[in-house]
């Protein structure tokens, strides 16, 4: 979806949201002010209806004009009954009076009207009542006007025997009222149709004047970000074939001098600088390029070089090595005569350094072995406990001058596996006497063995002096220790576990610490 369409989505969105707001909040004051008015209104005609009673009362009363057949209309119950009714015939609205002590059933209150009545008589303050109810099935405003008794209205509400003789044959009821209280309440109700219908022209209106306005500021919108944002397009299409072919001839035709048309120049005058950048930038590379690849064969051959120096001399030292410690251990065994306590002390130290310095050497001849490919893994198969067993026995005596515990833990489900023998069991010597190297006396070293997803698992843990977190990964690196000084507490030329990993490797294994 282009951005001009969801602009134009978004304010649409954004208009029809604050219109619906408009309108909800117009509907609200709109009723109210509709109400009023209505309520307003009723309020006025009782007033007026009540106005004209007690003006006929007081003509009625002054004039001293009978009251006969021909009069009786200037009665005001009989008037304001007329007037309700032609009220109601252009108006709708149904207006009637209405008294707990009627004469007329016309004026008889219903139960609403009742019980505003009895709510009147009870609190003399409540001199009007509205109320929502329905009649006939339609709802309807309702709206009682309380009416009192005045001077007036005791000509035909007075004593009997002074009432009016046409009063007195035609109404039996209706006497002895007294100035103050209470005589009714003139009743005003108003079918709701009539006052919303004005009401509900008015919201029409309004809702049809928004949507109409929405409808044109949308097209305008549209209009109006159609001809900003098509430059616009034709920039992003422009950018976006240079990120998938990588052309940065590709440029951008816009004409315009607004800030679009600056953005387009801009990434016109980019796109030639980066076309030349790149140029430059490739030559560049290719120069590194070669000259890196010149680098790596002179390491290669550097590295293979390396490797067969350390193979030739190693094995031209092993000769030598080996009838230096023969001949310390014919000394040391006494086969060419005694020897005293001092001369023992130096033989054994010869032979010991001698061991020592041999199996450096044999370290780094297989170390540089597998470095130059050379080294060959003679498989077979053979029981893990008994190869296990073997390099045991050969330990537990070193263990002991340590005081080491050195146990091992073989789990029935480890039986025999196809390795190289030979190299099996100088992993785990190199393992166990790494261990045993730096475990203080009165340790433990457990060595378990198991088989986990179709493979072997060894694990040796021991009480020794541990290592930092951040060792760990460099354990198995060529010639590191943890201490490198020259006066660290623990021998090694760091080899034995480096060695260890290319072993398990090349038999397809994984090392972890």
């Amino acid at each position: 979806m282009k951005i001009r369409h969801k602009l134009v989505i978004l304010l649409a969105v954004l208009l029809v949201i604050l219109d619906s707001v408009l309108v909800f909040f117009v509907y609200k004051r709109t009723r109210r002010e509709f109400v009023m008015e209505v309520r307003e209104k009723a309020k006025l005609i009782a007033m007026e209806l009540e106005t004209t009673r007690n003006y006929l009362a007081s003509a009625l009363q002054n004039s001293k004009i009978g009251i006969t057949e021909q009069t009786k209309y200037f009665i005001p119950a009989v008037s304001a009954n007329a007037i309700g009714t032609k009220f109601a015939e252009k108006t709708g609205y149904i207006i009637r009076q209405t008294s707990r002590k009627y004469r007329n059933l016309f004026n008889k209150p219903d139960h609403f009207e009742d019980d505003v009545l009895r709510k009147m008589e009870e609190n003399p303050n409540l001199l009007e009542y509205w109320s929502d109810d329905v009649v006939d099935g339609k709802r309807v405003e309702r709206y009682l006007y309380a009416l009192y008794v005045k001077e007036e209205c005791l000509l035909c509400h007075g004593p009997k025997e002074k009432a009016p003789e046409f009063i007195r044959k035609n109404y039996a009821i209706g006497y002895d009222y007294k100035v103050g209280e209470l005589r009714g309440a003139i009743s005003v109700v108003i079918p709701k149709e009539i006052a919303e219908r004005k009401f509900a022209e008015n919201v029409i209106f309004f809702i049809t004047a928004s949507s109409v306005s929405i409808f044109m500021i949308v097209a305008i919108i549209f209009l109006t970000t159609e001809k900003l944002m098509r430059p616009i397009e034709r920039l992003t299409t422009a950018v976006a074939t240079i990120s998938k072919t990588g052309d940065l001839t590709t440029k951008v035709d816009i004409l315009s001098k607004d800030e679009v048309g600056q953005l387009g120049r801009a990434f016109n005058d980019m796109s030639t600088k980066l076309q030349s950048t790149y140029a430059t930038l490739e030559q560049r590379i290719a120069e590194k390029t070669a000259h890196l690849q010149q680098a790596v064969l002179a390491l290669e051959r550097a590295n293979k070089m390396k490797s067969e120096f350390l193979a030739n001399m190693s094995h031209e030292l092993r000769t030598p090595l080996n009838a230096i410690i023969g001949f310390a251990e014919v000394l040391r065994d006494k086969i060419a005569g005694d020897l005293n306590d001092e001369q023992t002390d130096f033989v054994n130290d010869i032979h010991s350094s001698g061991c020592h310095l041999l199996q450096m050497i044999n370290d780094i001849l297989d170390l540089s072995k597998i470095e130059a490919g050379k080294m060959e893994l003679q498989y077979g198969v053979f029981l893990v406990p008994e190869a296990i067993d073997e390099v045991h026995t050969i330990l537990k005596g070193l263990a002991s001058k340590k005081h080491l515990e050195l146990k091992t833990v073989i789990l029935t489900e480890v039986k025999n596996i196809e390795a190289d023998r030979v190299k099996f069991k100088q992993v785990l010597y190199n393992l166990l006497s790494n261990a045993i190297k730096f475990t203080p006396e009165n340790g433990k070293i457990i060595l378990e063995a198991g088989v986990m997803d179709d493979m072997l698992q060894l694990s040796v843990s021991d009480t020794g002096i541990g290592m930092k977190s951040e060792d760990q990964q460099k354990v198995f690196k060529e010639f590191w220790q943890a201490d490198s000084s020259f006066a660290r507490k623990y021998e090694g030329t760091g080899l034995g576990l480096a060695l260890t990993k290319r072993i398990v490797e090349m038999h397809g294994g994984e090392n972890l610490v």
